[in-house]
Parts: C-alpha cells; structure tokens; sequence
C-alpha cells in the first residue's frame, strides 16, 4: 500500500455517469486499508472540490494526469510483436558482412502507449534499425538485404507520344 501514497496530494478529474457527463476536480481523501477478496479493489474516498453532487457507490472515470521523465524510445504501435508471458518485443535489425542483416528480438518495456505510438524502454541508447512496419513476414535469425528507395520520379514523355 505503500507505493499508493504519493498520489495523496494530487487532484484529479472525474467523469461520473450522470445526465450532464462532465468533468469535475475531486482530491483524495483516503484509502482503504483492506481488499476486496473478490474483485481485488481497495475503496477509495474522494472530496469533490465544488458542489457536485453524485449518488453512494456510483461508477465513475477517474483521470490521471502524471508526467515523468524517462529515457525512452517512441515507436509506432505497428512494430510491437506479443512476447512470452505478456511481455512486448521488436525486431532489431543487426548488420552483418556483404551488406546483409539478421533480425534480432529484443524485449522491450511499454511505459505509454496511445492510439498510434508505444513510448518503450529496454533499448540501449546506441542506433538500433527497428521493423516498423510487416513485423508478421519476418522471423528471429532471418538474414535479409535493405532494398534501395525506389525512385519517385516519373519520367518525362514528349507531347506527341501518349499511344498514338
């Protein structure tokens, strides 16, 4: 219960299920000192900072706004591969002789994620090449070869040459 403690001076926001579904600050007041056998929950008890009024018991979204300063790496949630046990892995890329590479695994930890990028840990801080993207057509071990960007121009046609 301990690691729980530091949140007791902070204030947050809570969205209660009501007619009007808004916002409103609320500081916490105290935590239980028991937990619910059956869904494993400790009750919580809540001040409302102005004169909200909602019912005993009532459901609600509590939002937790915690900044903190970790090293760490963004990368789309396209490049997360399902470890074992829960964890989550992405390719690394290592090179190897005649400019070719072995893809590698490496678990990584997901501090924050939101609905395009993973904020990870668990990278050394060097240059690492990931796959960000078809993480499904590849395999630990596979030797592969980095295909030159295909050139984006189009060519030039005379005006008279369109097939006639």
């Amino acid at each position: 219960m301990s690691g729980v403690i530091f949140f007791f001076h902070h204030r947050y926001l809570v969205q209660g299920f009501s007619p009007t579904n808004k916002q409103v600050p609320i500081t916490l007041l105290s935590i239980g000192h028991q937990v619910d056998t059956s869904n494993r929950t400790v009750e919580l008890r809540f001040a409302f900072d102005n004169d909200e009024s909602f019912f005993s018991d009532q459901m609600a979204t509590i939002t937790i706004n915690q900044t903190a300063q970790v090293q760490g790496f963004w990368v789309p949630l396209s490049a997360l591969i399902d470890g074992i046990r829960g964890q989550w892995n992405i390719y690394i890329v290592q090179p190897n002789e005649q400019n070719t590479y072995t893809i590698d695994t490496m678990t990584v930890n997901v501090l924050y994620a939101n609905r395009q990028y993973a904020y990870i840990q668990g990278l050394p801080l060097e240059n690492h090449a990931i796959i960000t993207q078809g993480v499904h057509r590849f395999s630990p071990g596979q030797h592969i070869r980095i295909a030159e960007p295909e050139s984006t121009e189009v060519p030039a046609t005379s005006a008279g040459s369109h097939g006639k």
